[in-house]
């Protein structure tokens, strides 16, 4: 084969390698546009109006159970605190959304139950107090017990 022509066929084969390694990153950045960057983020905003929907939802449903509790919620947890959200973020974990609920507003009265029952002076429960004989060991059950100690160890 003919020299030049090796030559010339070599340096086109090299400019068909930088055109395609050119295009291979023209379309991976492609690839990221369409995928990483407008489909992430329809499907994103697709789920976060979902998601505001259920939310929506949640409180039209639970508003009446839990709503005499946000100011009492807002001085335990905090002015940001929000039982709406809070409630329906644990809620999404679980199979009874209402059972969930209630249970959580039953746990909740309760709490600030006793806490108002603290704040008024009364007591919320009586702890049982039981007396216990203490027994100290003598002298010489200490050294026996010591000696003991000491044969186990040496």
């Amino acid at each position: 084969m003919n020299p030049e022509f090796l030559s010339k066929l070599k340096g086109t084969l090299q400019a068909l390698i930088e055109q395609n390694n050119a295009l291979t990153s023209r379309i991976a950045a492609l690839e990221y546009s369409v995928n990483d960057v407008i489909i992430k983020g329809l499907t994103d905003a697709a789920n976060e109006y979902e998601d505001n929907e259920r939310f929506s939802e949640f409180v039209d449903n639970y508003s009446g159970i839990y709503s005499p509790f946000a100011e009492d919620c807002k001085t335990l947890y905090g002015d940001d605190y929000d039982i709406a959200e809070d409630l329906y973020a644990r809620s999404r974990e679980v199979e009874d959304e209402k059972g969930f609920i209630e249970a959580e507003i039953k746990a909740l009265q309760e709490k600030l139950d006793k806490l108002r029952a603290i704040k008024n002076g009364n007591v919320v429960e009586t702890p049982d107090v039981v007396e216990v004989d203490v027994v100290e060991p003598s002298e010489e059950e200490l050294m026996s017990n010591l000696s003991g100690i000491a044969k186990q160890i040496f």
